[in-house]
């Protein structure tokens, strides 16, 4: 990452991924105060690491039976997956950075999947997660089903190991944004942000194998690749395994011509043309 990033920018990287976990890893917090305080923190460990350690039965008696909230914490602490469902902006990424500190701290060297549904975002925030991504201690696994456009292409390619469905789509593209104001402000917006591309660029081309040249012909126009087209693309390094399909032939069906929208409005009309009284 640090030989991609501008020094500036590299410095706004850094010091924006200190302000979210600073607190935690630097803060002085003093001396405990009492041995009821040191009891309650040993307590809160240890429910932590209960829960790290449970079974599904155990977490939903834990839960008094309730399979939502059961299922989250199993999926979270035993299965180690965390997901990106939607836009990659603030509030979505400040949650999956705790998460990948979280998961990384009880068990380092243990695989996080990281589940992608989305169709992009801020490019700042993405770039806080794809720091925490490359830092994590355990690899990321990253695993797009639906679609993975734009940053959170960026943050699929990222992943230690990339999967994806046969029927996901995956995009890269230009970076987007707008600018008002004086020329000269407007014209160091579009430099500034022509330089944030090319940081962007250098990270799909270190992931992929992409030249630079590949990779601005491919960002120039926006167009979906499916999961094979992403694996030879270098997106992705393997689609998950699904069941066979059917064994029918296409076209071994005959559609009847009433079927047909076209017939099916015109059936429509005529019925309601005979069921109108005519005027005298």
């Amino acid at each position: 990452m640090a030989n991609i990033l501008s020094k500036n920018l590299r410095s706004a990287f850094v010091a924006g991924t200190l302000l979210f976990s600073g607190a935690a890893a630097y803060a002085d917090e003093g001396p405990v105060k009492d041995e009821a305080e040191k009891t309650c923190t040993t307590e809160k460990k240890d429910d932590k690491k209960s829960l790290y350690e449970m079974n599904f039965e155990e977490l939903l008696k834990k839960e008094n039976g309730d399979y939502e909230d059961a299922w989250e914490t199993y999926e979270f602490y035993q299965l180690r997956r965390i997901e990106l469902d939607g836009a990659v902006k603030k509030e979505t990424v400040d949650k999956l950075i705790t998460e990948i500190e979280i998961l990384d701290s009880l068990a380092p060297g243990e695989p996080i999947t990281l589940m992608i549904d989305s169709g992009g975002g801020s490019v700042y925030d993405g770039l806080r997660l794809y720091n925490a991504m490359k830092s994590s201690k355990s690899p990321v696994h990253t695993f797009v089903n639906g679609r993975a456009a734009s940053m959170a292409a960026i943050i699929l390619i990222a992943g230690d190991v990339r999967m994806a469905t046969a029927e996901s789509r995956v995009l890269i593209h230009q970076v987007a944004g707008g600018t008002r104001g004086k020329v000269e402000n407007m014209e160091h917006d579009i430099n500034h942000a022509s330089t944030l591309q090319d940081d962007l660029f250098e990270i799909i081309a270190e992931n992929t194998g992409l030249s630079l040249q590949d990779i601005r012909r491919i960002a120039a126009n926006d167009v979906y690749y499916d999961g094979e087209e992403s694996i030879q693309l270098g997106f992705v390094d393997k689609l998950t395994a699904s069941k066979p399909s059917r064994d029918i032939k296409p076209g071994s069906r005959d559609v009847p011509e009433k079927l047909y929208p076209e017939n099916r409005v015109r059936e429509y009309y005529e019925k309601l043309s005979q069921s109108t009284p005519s005027r005298p």
